[in-house]
């Protein structure tokens, strides 16, 4: 029963891990092409503005399915919707408090929390694809973005 308790917990912790590693990807390209637009405030619209734009936008709509990017204050986190790193947070605690083996609802949540990740880890991988014809996101470390 631990051992299935405990398969279940690294499940979960391996889960959370890529949620955070997937939200500060995010963060870091989303600061580096909103630092770009600031550079030049006065740019023509062009397709790399427009792209550069669109982009953000889609970072911001994945970042906040993933993580509560709208709360201030502590008060914030209980009127406000839970995103998909607290929901598995919640599940880590439940499943760590059992003193039995994991329940199948708890198995059966864990799957649906990993095939949410999955699906936004596809969009991430969709908006970070060059555009055909057009826009290409550059990464930080120089790599264009459809090799990652």
């Amino acid at each position: 029963d631990l051992e299935r308790q405990f398969a279940l917990l690294c499940r979960l912790r391996d889960l959370l891990s890529r949620t955070h590693e997937t939200i500060n990807r995010i963060r870091t390209t989303r600061a580096l092409f909103e630092s770009r637009q600031r550079a030049a405030p006065g740019a023509k619209e062009s397709d790399a503005v427009r792209g550069s734009r669109r982009l953000v936008r889609s970072l911001a709509a994945i970042e906040e399915a993933l993580v509560q990017t709208k709360a201030r204050a502590r008060r914030d986190f209980m009127i406000m919707p839970t995103k998909l790193n607290a929901k598995i947070g919640g599940l880590i605690l439940h499943v760590g408090d059992a003193d039995g083996p994991p329940t199948r609802a708890s198995q059966e949540l864990t799957r649906r929390l990993e095939r949410t990740l999955e699906v936004l880890l596809a969009r991430l991988q969709r908006a970070m694809a060059p555009a055909p014809g057009g826009f290409r996101p550059i990464l930080p470390d120089g790599e264009p973005s459809h090799h990652r």
